[in-house]
């Protein structure tokens, strides 16, 4: 079903071919730089609004290989890649029609003997048909490939010998750019309006959350946690640089990802204890100055948080009275808790939607907000797992299928 409307939209002034800041890049995200905003200039906009939508996953196939299906409302499976040889995943979709993944294929498809661990590069595929395109070429592994909003930026992480770096590959083009280095990169994710990147960096002592404009590689430091020390328990904003100190503190800790709301004004991320079992879930809000904890301490949040469509509220899973040992009397790791869905708003308030010694994963929205879906284990030691949905009205569950990687994705769109 399709639609015109009149809209409008402000973007960067250019000068000179450099775009114009009203002071940094955290004032550039309170002044509305990161969504569009009514000016006098009115286009005529065409926007089509889809009937059904799909849900992406990896499926397995024969032994570690997976390959990247989509189940719509009615059950029915399409196979977006199809080989029983390769291991297809991590994927992402654009708003284009494309999807990129990760995967280990080859031009030949032999066995190396003195191979200690694969090596994965990052590839492109039209939904609507096409060959699959290698399109990063890098020697050690490269993963989480992600599309911006409008499917022109594709960014990813690359393994450096020790180091990892944050890629960024205009869609289209084989010459990669690099936009930060350090000991680790993690949950990177786009500003709605395609021009920044949020993103956590690990090094030795510390971790740190940034934010990054691509167009200029211009970097702020938002949240920084030291791993060798107590963090202040009272709230620290450096109005210097803009920057924020987490405040309720775990003794020693590391930030573990960061997501940008699709309304860009709050970053969920997740602050990890290093000494104690505990995974934080937190909102920033760019806006209003605040750092808000949204998750109940005695758990232990998992990555990816998933945002509603209007940016109120997350989804998240986490382990729950979680312990791990080796048996040695049956030679067997045991798994002791469960994993739980949590539905939270973004002022802290949350529930638990799941219960039952489960597995309940990786949790994401419908277009609409009004269903979720997840994958779902009889312990948290299964490997293969099963798509369910469930709405978020009566809690009623559907299974779709039972063959979903460990490690899968999940994307409704």
């Amino acid at each position: 079903m399709c639609t015109s409307t009149l809209n409008s939209t402000h973007f960067y002034k250019r000068q000179a071919g450099k775009a114009e800041r009203p002071g940094g890049l955290l004032s550039r995200v309170k002044q509305g730089w990161l969504i569009p905003k009514f000016s006098c200039c009115f286009l005529l906009i065409t926007i089509c609004i889809p009937t059904y939508a799909d849900i992406y996953f990896s499926s397995r196939t024969i032994g570690p290989s997976t390959n990247i299906y989509a189940v719509n409302e009615d059950g029915e499976l399409k196979k977006i890649t199809d080989n029983s040889a390769w291991m297809d995943t991590q994927m992402h979709f654009s708003s284009t029609g494309e999807v990129v993944f990760m995967s280990n294929r080859k031009n030949e498809l032999r066995v190396n003997l003195n191979k200690a661990s694969e090596d994965f590069n990052i590839f492109k595929l039209a939904l609507d048909g096409g060959e699959i395109e290698q399109i990063s070429f890098a020697p050690e592994m490269e993963h989480s490939p992600t599309f911006s909003k409008d499917g022109r930026w594709i960014a990813y992480i690359e393994k450096a010998g020790k180091f990892r770096k944050l890629m960024l590959l205009k869609n289209g083009e084989l010459t990669p750019g690099t936009l930060a280095i350090a000991d680790d990169i993690r949950g990177f994710s786009w500003s709605p309006n395609n021009h920044m990147l949020s993103f956590v960096s690990v090094n030795k002592s510390n971790s740190s959350m940034y934010i990054v404009d691509i167009l200029t590689g211009e970097k702020q430091k938002l949240l920084e946690v030291s791993q060798l020390s107590a963090m202040n328990k009272e709230f620290a904003i450096h109005a210097d640089m803009n920057a924020y100190l987490p405040t309720r503190a775990l003794s020693q800790a590391i930030l573990a990802s960061a997501q940008w709301s699709p309304d860009g004004k709050k970053i969920a991320y997740i602050l990890a204890s290093t000494q104690e079992n505990k995974r934080e879930l937190y909102v920033l809000d760019l806006w209003q100055r605040a750092n808000t904890l949204a998750s109940d301490s005695s758990v232990q949040v998992q990555y990816p948080v998933s945002w509603s469509p209007d940016s109120k509220r997350l989804l998240y899973s986490a382990l729950v009275d979680y312990n791990f040992y080796f048996d040695e009397k049956i030679y067997k790791k045991v798994y002791e808790g469960s994993m739980q869905i949590y539905l939270a708003n973004t002022e802290g308030k949350y529930e638990q939607l799941t219960e039952g010694e489960y597995m309940h994963n990786r949790p994401v929205f419908s277009p609409d907000g009004n269903y979720i879906a997840f994958l779902f284990g009889q312990s948290l030691a299964d490997r293969t797992l099963k798509l369910h949905t469930m709405s978020l009205q009566d809690q009623q569950r559907r299974e779709y299928y039972d063959r979903v990687a460990g490690d899968s994705l999940l994307y409704w769109q």
